[in-house]
Protein backbone atom coordinates (compact mmCIF):
# COMPACT_ATOMS: atom_id res chain seq x y z
CA UNK A 1 0.00 0.00 0.00
CA UNK A 2 1.42 3.23 -1.15
CA UNK A 3 2.30 6.00 2.06
CA UNK A 4 1.14 9.44 0.74
CA UNK A 5 1.79 11.23 3.79
CA UNK A 6 3.79 11.09 7.12
CA UNK A 7 5.40 12.78 9.73
CA UNK A 8 7.03 11.95 12.92
CA UNK A 9 4.64 12.56 16.37
CA UNK A 10 5.50 13.00 19.68
CA UNK A 11 1.90 12.27 21.74
CA UNK A 12 1.29 13.86 24.61
CA UNK A 13 -1.81 12.11 25.41
CA UNK A 14 -4.03 9.33 23.82
CA UNK A 15 -1.57 7.06 22.67
CA UNK A 16 -3.11 3.87 23.70
CA UNK A 17 -5.45 4.87 21.06
CA UNK A 18 -3.45 4.81 18.25
CA UNK A 19 -1.06 1.87 19.52
CA UNK A 20 1.93 3.83 20.01
CA UNK A 21 4.42 2.95 23.22
CA UNK A 22 5.18 4.67 26.36
CA UNK A 23 7.78 6.70 24.70
CA UNK A 24 5.46 8.38 22.90
CA UNK A 25 7.03 8.66 19.36
CA UNK A 26 4.97 7.63 16.48
CA UNK A 27 5.08 8.45 12.43
CA UNK A 28 1.71 8.92 11.15
CA UNK A 29 1.32 7.26 7.82
CA UNK A 30 -1.29 8.15 5.19
CA UNK A 31 -2.09 5.52 2.24
CA UNK A 32 -3.16 6.23 -0.77
CA UNK A 33 -7.21 5.69 0.58
CA UNK A 34 -6.86 8.78 3.07
CA UNK A 35 -6.97 6.15 5.95
CA UNK A 36 -3.96 7.08 8.77
CA UNK A 37 -1.73 4.06 10.32
CA UNK A 38 0.44 3.80 13.21
CA UNK A 39 1.63 0.30 13.48
CA UNK A 40 3.42 -0.67 10.06
CA UNK A 41 3.51 -4.44 11.29
CA UNK A 42 0.05 -4.89 12.31
CA UNK A 43 -1.69 -1.76 11.41
CA UNK A 44 -4.59 -0.47 12.76
CA UNK A 45 -6.80 2.29 10.20
CA UNK A 46 -7.86 5.51 11.57
CA UNK A 47 -10.16 8.00 9.33
CA UNK A 48 -8.82 11.37 10.01
CA UNK A 49 -11.37 13.64 11.01
CA UNK A 50 -9.68 16.73 12.31
CA UNK A 51 -6.19 18.93 13.00
CA UNK A 52 -6.67 22.08 15.27
CA UNK A 53 -3.40 24.25 15.85
CA UNK A 54 -3.64 27.29 18.32
CA UNK A 55 -0.64 28.57 16.58
CA UNK A 56 3.05 28.91 17.20
CA UNK A 57 3.82 30.11 21.03
CA UNK A 58 6.94 32.33 21.38
CA UNK A 59 9.64 32.99 24.35
CA UNK A 60 11.45 36.36 24.39
CA UNK A 61 15.07 35.88 25.13
CA UNK A 62 16.90 38.95 26.46
CA UNK A 63 20.68 38.88 26.12
CA UNK A 64 22.88 41.75 27.72
CA UNK A 65 26.47 42.37 27.74
CA UNK A 66 27.97 44.89 30.17
CA UNK A 67 31.98 45.16 30.55
CA UNK A 68 33.02 42.24 28.39
CA UNK A 69 30.44 39.61 29.49
CA UNK A 70 27.41 38.55 28.45
CA UNK A 71 24.02 36.87 29.97
CA UNK A 72 20.50 35.40 28.56
CA UNK A 73 17.54 35.13 30.32
CA UNK A 74 14.00 34.42 28.84
CA UNK A 75 10.73 36.15 29.61
CA UNK A 76 7.01 34.86 29.31
CA UNK A 77 5.62 33.19 26.36
CA UNK A 78 3.69 35.70 23.87
CA UNK A 79 1.50 33.53 21.22
CA UNK A 80 1.32 34.68 17.54
CA UNK A 81 -2.09 35.16 16.01
CA UNK A 82 -3.75 34.73 12.66
CA UNK A 83 -1.59 31.52 12.52
CA UNK A 84 -4.09 29.11 14.09
CA UNK A 85 -6.74 26.79 12.86
CA UNK A 86 -8.26 24.13 11.82
CA UNK A 87 -8.14 21.32 9.35
CA UNK A 88 -11.92 19.54 9.10
CA UNK A 89 -13.46 17.42 5.96
CA UNK A 90 -10.78 17.75 4.12
CA UNK A 91 -10.59 21.59 3.79
CA UNK A 92 -8.16 24.47 4.10
CA UNK A 93 -9.58 27.81 4.31
CA UNK A 94 -8.22 31.00 5.54
CA UNK A 95 -5.31 32.54 5.12
CA UNK A 96 -2.95 30.03 4.22
CA UNK A 97 -3.82 27.80 0.44
CA UNK A 98 -2.50 24.38 -0.08
CA UNK A 99 -3.54 23.38 -3.55
CA UNK A 100 -4.85 19.62 -3.84
CA UNK A 101 -4.55 18.64 -0.06
CA UNK A 102 -8.02 17.31 0.23
CA UNK A 103 -11.74 17.82 -0.70
CA UNK A 104 -13.23 21.90 0.49
CA UNK A 105 -15.83 20.29 2.69
CA UNK A 106 -14.74 22.16 6.07
CA UNK A 107 -12.50 25.36 6.71
CA UNK A 108 -9.06 26.25 7.83
CA UNK A 109 -9.87 29.55 9.83
CA UNK A 110 -6.97 31.93 10.24
CA UNK A 111 -6.77 35.70 9.65
CA UNK A 112 -4.16 38.47 10.01
CA UNK A 113 -4.23 39.14 13.75
CA UNK A 114 -1.27 40.18 15.70
CA UNK A 115 0.82 39.16 18.13
CA UNK A 116 0.32 39.79 21.79
CA UNK A 117 3.77 40.62 21.90
CA UNK A 118 5.05 42.97 18.76
CA UNK A 119 8.53 42.10 17.07
CA UNK A 120 7.95 37.81 16.18
CA UNK A 121 11.08 36.64 15.29
CA UNK A 122 12.73 40.40 15.47
CA UNK A 123 15.72 41.66 17.89
CA UNK A 124 15.35 45.10 19.60
CA UNK A 125 19.24 46.27 20.93
CA UNK A 126 19.71 49.06 23.59
CA UNK A 127 23.32 50.64 23.49
CA UNK A 128 24.55 52.18 25.94
CA UNK A 129 27.60 53.10 27.56
CA UNK A 130 27.75 50.12 30.29
CA UNK A 131 25.59 47.81 28.28
CA UNK A 132 23.96 46.10 25.32
CA UNK A 133 20.59 44.42 25.40
CA UNK A 134 18.98 42.46 22.72
CA UNK A 135 15.49 40.99 23.08
CA UNK A 136 14.45 38.13 20.22
CA UNK A 137 11.32 35.78 19.96
CA UNK A 138 12.35 31.81 19.90
CA UNK A 139 9.78 29.76 18.94
CA UNK A 140 8.82 27.04 21.85
CA UNK A 141 6.54 24.18 21.70
CA UNK A 142 2.93 23.95 21.67
CA UNK A 143 0.08 21.55 21.39
CA UNK A 144 -1.70 20.33 18.98
CA UNK A 145 -5.39 18.56 18.52
CA UNK A 146 -6.03 15.41 15.81
CA UNK A 147 -9.54 13.34 15.57
CA UNK A 148 -9.72 10.10 14.32
CA UNK A 149 -12.44 7.75 14.03
CA UNK A 150 -11.54 3.65 14.39
CA UNK A 151 -12.35 2.07 11.17
CA UNK A 152 -13.43 -0.97 13.15
CA UNK A 153 -14.71 0.25 16.08
CA UNK A 154 -15.96 3.56 14.45
CA UNK A 155 -14.84 4.53 18.41
CA UNK A 156 -14.08 8.37 17.61
CA UNK A 157 -11.16 10.31 19.65
CA UNK A 158 -8.71 12.82 20.13
CA UNK A 159 -4.57 12.51 20.72
CA UNK A 160 -2.65 15.75 22.05
CA UNK A 161 0.28 15.94 20.28
CA UNK A 162 3.83 18.86 20.55
CA UNK A 163 3.72 20.88 17.36
CA UNK A 164 5.65 24.10 16.13
CA UNK A 165 5.46 26.01 12.92
CA UNK A 166 7.47 23.35 11.18
CA UNK A 167 5.67 20.20 12.01
CA UNK A 168 2.01 22.36 11.40
CA UNK A 169 3.34 22.67 8.15
CA UNK A 170 3.51 18.78 7.69
CA UNK A 171 0.38 17.94 9.14
CA UNK A 172 -1.49 20.27 7.23
CA UNK A 173 -0.85 18.34 4.20
CA UNK A 174 -2.59 15.26 5.39
CA UNK A 175 -6.38 14.77 3.31
CA UNK A 176 -8.98 14.49 6.12
CA UNK A 177 -11.88 12.73 5.59
CA UNK A 178 -14.94 14.20 3.97
CA UNK A 179 -17.94 13.74 6.64
CA UNK A 180 -20.53 11.42 5.07
CA UNK A 181 -24.21 12.46 5.37
CA UNK A 182 -23.48 15.43 5.63
CA UNK A 183 -26.99 17.68 4.72
CA UNK A 184 -25.41 20.49 2.91
CA UNK A 185 -28.57 21.91 1.84
CA UNK A 186 -32.34 22.41 3.66
CA UNK A 187 -34.68 20.20 2.14
CA UNK A 188 -37.76 22.25 3.31
CA UNK A 189 -37.11 24.50 0.95
CA UNK A 190 -37.98 24.58 -2.64
CA UNK A 191 -35.95 22.50 -5.23
CA UNK A 192 -35.46 25.30 -7.09
CA UNK A 193 -33.87 26.93 -4.28
CA UNK A 194 -32.12 23.58 -3.31
CA UNK A 195 -30.45 23.49 -7.28
CA UNK A 196 -29.46 26.61 -6.51
CA UNK A 197 -27.74 26.44 -3.21
CA UNK A 198 -26.24 22.85 -4.44
CA UNK A 199 -24.44 24.83 -7.64
CA UNK A 200 -23.00 27.39 -4.99
CA UNK A 201 -21.98 24.04 -3.22
CA UNK A 202 -20.26 23.06 -6.67
CA UNK A 203 -18.86 26.56 -7.46
CA UNK A 204 -16.92 26.38 -4.29
CA UNK A 205 -15.45 23.08 -5.18
CA UNK A 206 -17.44 21.42 -1.48
CA UNK A 207 -19.35 19.18 -3.99
CA UNK A 208 -17.93 17.57 -7.22
CA UNK A 209 -20.30 17.68 -10.43
CA UNK A 210 -21.24 14.23 -10.20
CA UNK A 211 -22.77 14.74 -6.98
CA UNK A 212 -24.20 17.86 -8.02
CA UNK A 213 -25.24 16.39 -11.01
CA UNK A 214 -27.19 13.45 -9.19
CA UNK A 215 -28.93 16.00 -6.36
CA UNK A 216 -30.38 17.48 -9.02
CA UNK A 217 -31.83 14.92 -11.01
CA UNK A 218 -33.42 13.94 -8.25
CA UNK A 219 -34.84 17.18 -7.46
CA UNK A 220 -36.02 17.26 -10.41
CA UNK A 221 -37.53 13.61 -10.45
CA UNK A 222 -35.25 12.72 -13.81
Amino acid sequence: MIVVNKAMLQIKSGREKIGVGFTGLGEMKQNEDGLIYFNKKNPVYFEYLEYTFDGPVYNTVVESRQNGMSSTKGKDKSKQKGKSGKVVGGAILGTLLFPGVGTVVGAYAGGKGKNKKKGENSSVTKDSSQSIETQRQVEVPSIATLRFKNVETSEEFSIQIVCDSLKNAQLINFKTTKPKNTILVDDSKSFLDQIKEYKELFDLNIISQEEFNKKKAELLNL
